[in-house]
């Protein structure tokens, strides 16, 4: 039997997390653009309430919210 070698096995880490008003969950994205767009997608089909994605870019953290601006009032809120 061959032995396995490690660093030829396609490991995906998870470098994203979706928080929903029904809980959270992990998964992995290329880059911060895409990691909203799985997660709104996958909220979207499973009926979830999107708060925000936190996406890990090396040793720094990027917290993706949506948010809206009243141009009128001057202020936003989170959707």
């Amino acid at each position: 039997m061959p032995k396995c070698n490690v660093a030829e096995l396609d490991i995906v880490i998870p470098n994203s997390r979706c928080y929903t008003k029904q809980g959270h969950w992990t998964f992995y994205a290329d880059n911060d653009i895409d990691a909203m767009r799985t997660a709104l997608y996958y909220c979207w089909r499973d009926g979830e309430d999107f708060i925000k994605v936190v996406f890990r870019k090396g040793c720094e953290n990027y917290t993706l919210s949506i948010f809206h601006i009243d141009n009128n009032n001057h202020e936003c809120f989170t959707l």
